[in-house]
């Protein structure tokens, strides 16, 4: 695994990651603070979190 840095948006969430290899993920949140996707640079692909009114994860 390695070590990873870690960057933070204004809401002191991690916006983005970096591994040793140079490997980028990066997050992004809704107005609630709810991750709402994560994108790799390994696979260039995008990951996406839904929820439902209540909040809850899907």
């Amino acid at each position: 695994m390695g070590n990873w840095v870690h960057n933070h948006d204004g809401a002191n969430q991690i916006a983005e990651a970096k591994d040793a290899n140079g490997n980028l993920m990066q997050d992004q949140y809704d107005l609630g603070g709810r991750i709402t996707a994560m994108n790799s640079s390994v696979t260039n692909q995008s990951l996406a979190y839904l929820y439902d009114k209540s909040c809850a994860l899907t």
